[in-house]
């Protein structure tokens, strides 16, 4: 009664978590049979008893004599997950019956499932199936409890949507929702976001989880964050404290570029020695990448800058048939985006605390043709299949920034075109950091086309070899069903038009004022 008296409420409930475990290890009659949490569907023999068979034989109990100690009960390593076995599982979740791995995928998943690791780090690019990495190994049968952080709000209601529409046990962490524990010890997946991985309640709830072997792994989704966003959000730097819960960490990003690691692995305390990378080329294959000199592309002179945008915009997307011209604008400010969004037929505004924001990417998510003009706040929380163009209309403060907007476009794999507006007009932040002045001369450089030696350089080059340390491309390659950059072609016509609309990379445009 002593000992009954001295636990608390989470380590009662994990006791209770483990007995009806070993109750059914054992086949004994469960008390609390009735109140199991409902099972996901199996759309096949292989995920039923495949799968699942596979870790609960490899975890069945042998009974041995011992002179000395009597009964023995020792565990076998589970056996190791098959590459088919899982891919079965993601054509269940994803509902098609031919998908086939993407990327990194199945070596993300061989080491999370049947490998041991500290940290593992998955670079794949916008687009490129990083939830499914969060996913699939929560809807093994024989799956513990994912912890998923994540940065932005958005994110998180899209990742529980998905949970829901695949019936996994989904729950988002909240302070309120601290000591209400069988939300927790039933769920697959757990959503916490940035502020919350400092709470003492967090953290208590994670050890003992751990300590009963009831999580598998955290999962940290856009983890490149704290390295270019950090210095403005302050939460994001308590991803150090995971490192210190003792449960293997995923990391995720679609753009963290190669010369950042050691920054990622320092800033998260994790030992380099025991960190897998797995990294996949961040351009993508199917968007056009173009810088424009706003004030050389637009044929009317006069007025201000707001107005020169949106004569461009219009310029731009009467290029296009009905149908292909889907547009996102980013701008500087809320207020830019309010005001632009008045002027433009058919076009709405999207910032971090917009009121009903996800009816708003709804909308813009179900009508052809629509413009939505929005702040930094999209470049992650917007996941719309069929946006057509990306357009920058300030100068983000890094390159990381300007391709995780720019991979907002063509996500449903047909072209789409990015463009990144220069010169006159063309808004940048104060740089208030050397790393901020940094990054910022990266995205000159890559505006103008030039490496460190002043060479002129094909966009995708440049990006291959900023972002992933990839030296081997030259240029465009149309035979890969890559558009053209606006520098391959120019170089590929060997003509000099400031008027056409594109940067001449021999005549750099003007740089953003500081």
């Amino acid at each position: 009664v002593q000992a009954i008296r001295g636990i608390d409420e989470l380590q009662l409930a994990l006791w209770s978590a483990v007995s009806a475990h070993w109750h059914s290890v054992l086949c004994f009659p469960s008390a609390i049979a009735g109140c199991a949490p409902r099972k996901r569907r199996r759309a096949s023999s292989t995920y039923a008893s495949g799968v699942r068979g596979r870790k609960e034989d490899g975890k069945r109990l042998h009974l041995s004599k011992d002179v000395c100690s009597g009964p023995r009960i020792s565990v076998t390593k589970p056996a190791k997950v098959q590459e088919e076995e899982v891919l079965e599982v993601l054509r269940d979740l994803l509902q098609r019956p031919h998908a086939q791995f993407r990327g990194n995928q199945w070596p993300a998943f061989d080491i999370m499932l049947n490998q041991s690791y500290g940290a593992l780090v998955v670079i794949e690019p916008t687009g490129g199936g990083k939830t499914a990495l969060i996913l699939l190994p929560a809807a093994l049968a024989a799956a513990r409890t994912t912890i998923v952080v994540t940065p932005f709000v958005a994110l998180r209601e899209q990742l529980m949507d998905q949970c829901h529409a695949a019936d996994i046990a989904c729950t988002a962490w909240t302070d309120g929702a601290a000591h209400d524990l069988g939300l927790y010890l039933h769920a697959k997946i757990v959503i916490v976001s940035a502020e919350h991985i400092s709470h003492p309640s967090f953290h208590a709830l994670v050890r003992k989880m751990h300590g009963a072997q009831q999580i598998e792994r955290i999962v940290v989704d856009e983890v490149h964050l704290p390295l270019i966003a950090g210095h403005w959000r302050q939460s994001l730097s308590s991803y150090a404290e995971l490192a210190t819960l003792g449960v293997p960490l995923v990391l995720l990003s679609g753009t963290l570029p190669v010369t950042h690691e050691q920054r990622l692995f320092k800033g998260m305390r994790v030992d380099a020695s025991r960190a897998h990378v797995l990294r996949s080329s961040t351009v993508r294959r199917n968007i056009k990448y173009s810088v424009v000199n706003l004030r050389h592309a637009v044929q009317e002179k006069n007025g201000t800058s707001d107005d020169w945008l949106v004569c461009y915009l219009q310029q731009y997307r009467a290029a296009f048939p009905l149908g292909k011209r889907k547009t996102m604008v980013f701008v500087s400010s809320v207020a830019a985006a309010k005001c632009l969004a008045e002027h433009v037929s058919g076009a709405s505004a999207y910032y971090h605390d917009v009121v009903d924001g996800s009816r708003i990417v709804a909308d813009f998510a179900a009508l052809s043709d629509r413009v939505l003009f929005c702040t930094s706040a999209a470049e992650h929380g917007i996941h719309v299949l069929d946006v057509d163009h990306v357009i920058y209309a300030y100068s983000p403060d890094s390159l990381t920034s300007y391709l995780q907007g720019a991979g907002r476009a063509g996500r449903d794999g047909r072209p789409a075109t990015s463009v990144l507006l220069v010169g006159d007009g063309i808004r940048a932040f104060r740089a208030t950091s050397q790393q901020a002045i940094n990054d910022r001369q990266v995205v000159e450089q890559y505006a103008h086309a030039v490496s460190h030696s002043q060479k002129t350089l094909c966009r995708r080059r440049f990006i291959d070899e900023y972002m992933d340390g990839n030296n081997s491309r030259q240029r465009c390659e149309e035979r890969e069903s890559e558009p053209p950059c606006d520098v391959c072609d120019l170089l590929a016509n060997d003509t000099s038009d400031e008027n056409s609309g594109a940067a001449d990379p021999r005549q750099p445009a003007t740089p953003p004022p500081a």
